[in-house]
């Protein structure tokens, strides 16, 4: 670490960061209408390509700032952890397991089994709901193979390079064709091998693993304002490169962040150079708000979405899921393309207030156990 005006040689910046607590806060809030634009609307986003400014600001919003940005922060997390050993890290992962596939039993299994025990229409099988591999199964992938090349003796950089190397050899893996089916669920958690991935672990490691090398780095500043008008700075040069990419190339813009085809989730150098520029550029804008914005409602409520932002993102996705069976059995229609915006701050606020009921049931139940 060279030593200057923006960094120190020495560990300077530690504890809560209040710039990534608005980045998590905005990130949960992203995901949660994305979730709500796409499962529950009128819009169909599975073969139909964004057009005009909502759909496009939706579907931009929700795919640099939403599952990216989450997967970065939990980099940095991985830093500033008090516990960050391999093991711990092992640990972690087992956890983000456990829960994952929980809550693909609660939210898709269980309610598909039930569904196809009445003989109604179903979006999938019941054990692609079970195997489905979302973010907490990344997570957790993420976390057993960074613990493993912690193991290993891998710095951040090196680390940094194995996942580069990754994606090469995940997104050409991902375009042969595996049989039996059971392999392609073998290799989904890797992979894009089954239409039931959405975050194979070959191509998105990048990120988390970004995020340990940025907060290493980050441990190192002692002059923030300088460092985030940096970044920005850095953010629009590769942000200008990436756009000039794809214009050379024809290369639909839209192809870095829309939701249909899966496009998206096919992550590529480019897809990292373009996402990546666009999270340096908003860790600028965050980093504005947490040094500008007082308002202790506001500032409480970004700091407890951000600290609770994995309990949140589960019980949201079981809203959504169980407001989804309702309507199919009740027969009411998808959510209007006026109504999405609301509907995704009740499923925000329905989702935090059960995360708040949860969390004061999980303090009661361990205080008896800690008085003894």
């Amino acid at each position: 670490m060279i030593e200057g005006t923006v960094f120190s040689k020495d560990i300077v910046n530690t504890g809560r960061q209040k710039e990534l607590d608005w980045a998590k806060a905005c990130a949960i809030i992203a995901m949660v209408t994305v979730h709500v634009y796409e499962k529950t609307s009128v819009i169909d986003t599975e073969t139909i390509y964004p057009t005009g400014a909502f759909r496009n600001i939706i579907e931009f919003v929700a795919g640099p700032l939403a599952a990216p940005l989450f997967m970065f922060a939990m980099g940095i997390g991985m830093v500033y952890a008090r516990h960050h050993s391999a093991h711990d890290d092992f640990k972690r992962g087992l956890d983000l397991l456990k829960n994952g596939y929980l809550l693909n039993f609660f939210r898709a299994a269980l309610p598909l089994f039930l569904g196809s025990l009445v003989g109604a229409s179903l979006v999938m099988p019941p054990i692609a709901g079970l195997l489905y591999i979302d973010i907490l199964e990344f997570a957790g992938f993420a976390f057993l193979t960074i613990a493993l090349m912690k193991k290993l003796g891998m710095n951040a950089w090196q680390m940094l390079i194995a996942a580069l190397v990754l994606q090469v050899a995940g997104y050409y893996l991902s375009n042969l064709y595996f049989e039996p089916e059971w392999l392609r669920y073998l290799l989904s958690p890797f992979l894009l091998t089954h239409k039931y991935t959405s975050f194979p672990m070959f191509l998105w490691l990048y990120y988390p693993v970004l995020g340990i090398v940025f907060g290493e780095l980050l441990q190192h500043v002692k002059d923030k304002k300088k460092f985030y008008g940096r970044l920005v700075m850095i953010g629009a040069a590769g942000l200008a490169i990436s756009l000039g990419i794809m214009y050379a190339a024809h290369i639909d813009v839209r192809t870095m962040y829309e939701v249909a085809e899966k496009i998206y989730y096919r992550q590529s150098l480019l897809h990292y150079l373009f996402t990546t520029s666009v999270i340096f550029i908003a860790l600028g804008l965050y980093y504005v708000l947490s040094a500008k914005v007082t308002w202790h409602p506001l500032t409480a409520a970004v700091q407890y979405m951000s600290a609770h932002l994995n309990v949140i993102y589960i019980v949201q996705w079981l809203v959504i899921c169980y407001f989804i069976s309702f309507c199919t059995v009740l027969g009411l229609p998808a959510v209007p393309v006026a109504c999405i915006l609301p509907t995704a701050a009740v499923v925000l606020l329905v989702s935090v207030g059960i995360t708040e009921l949860y969390l004061r049931w999980k303090k009661k139940k361990q205080k008896p156990a800690v008085q003894k």
